[in-house]
């Protein structure tokens, strides 16, 4: 094999990675599983006055 025959089988493999790291990230479903976790950031904690946090 020649360094050219390499680099295009390289370019395929990294397209074909890219298209299915692509399509697992925007899969059907993956939206309503990962809902709850996407809003933990944004939750509002009470915090009492010793400093622990309380979830509402």
């Amino acid at each position: 094999m020649d360094e050219t025959t390499i680099q295009t089988i390289e370019v395929v493999l990294l397209s074909l990675g890219f298209i299915g790291l692509v399509f697992w990230l925007f899969r059907p479903g993956s939206a309503k599983s990962y809902k709850e976790q996407s809003m933990i950031p944004f939750k509002m904690d009470e915090v009492k006055k010793d400093g622990q946090r309380t979830k509402k």
